[in-house]
């Protein structure tokens, strides 16, 4: 099956996980009405340095790269995202003059990054492939993006390995921020949670 299909059915598999987990370690409101602490703009750029680093060939296929220099925040382009959101057909919107709105309709589903966005991140991943420290890390991947289903005390689960070797498994973390934030961020999304549910059994 292809890599694509396998994260899709992935992400559809309604299984117990450690977004879950942490967000029940906040308290139970927080988990069931599933506030997972997700920055969609770290996230949309983690995603893109994690697929060129480990699976470029599916780049086109996931992400759109927009010639527009900031996207992504800003309340204007959350009303044009709702609009967009509920049509069909398209719609011009000449008034607006708004590139926000025709790079949503290219991308259709596409994950949307910036050019100045992905040329960063093509730098940052041919860094972490050439520098001393990782590129020996990098070399030793055989597998990427592998699913993995098991049963936690009688109760279905499920995590996502984003690479594998013979000798770890591996879980990628990508930051906007300083590096040496890293130990906040680890203790605000709970990365010891998941360190213990990715290496259970």
């Amino acid at each position: 099956m292809n890599m694509l299909n396998l994260i899709k059915d992935y992400r559809q598999h309604d299984a117990l996980h450690y977004s879950k987990l942490a967000a029940l370690s906040k308290g139970y409101g927080t988990y069931v009405n599933k506030k997972y602490w997700v920055d969609q703009f770290a996230m949309n750029h983690g995603n893109a340095f994690e697929c060129l680093l480990t699976y470029p060939e599916h780049f086109d296929t996931m992400f759109y790269i927009s010639n527009e220099d900031n996207y992504t925040r800003g309340s204007a382009k959350s009303v044009i995202k709702l609009v967009f959101d509920t049509l069909e057909t398209y719609l011009p919107l000449d008034s607006l003059k708004e590139p926000f709105y025709e790079d949503l309709w290219k991308a259709r589903g596409k994950t949307i990054i910036s050019r100045p966005d992905y040329e960063r991140i093509l730098h940052q991943v041919s860094m972490v492939s050439s520098h001393p420290f990782t590129s020996h890390i990098v070399k030793s991947w055989t597998g990427f993006q592998v699913p993995n289903y098991f049963s936690y005390n009688g109760i279905e689960a499920k995590r996502l390995y984003d690479a594998v070797s013979d000798t770890g498994l591996y879980d990628i973390k990508y930051t906007n921020g300083s590096v040496k934030d890293f130990n906040f961020s680890l203790r605000k999304f709970r990365y010891d949670i998941q360190a213990a549910w990715y290496s259970y059994h």
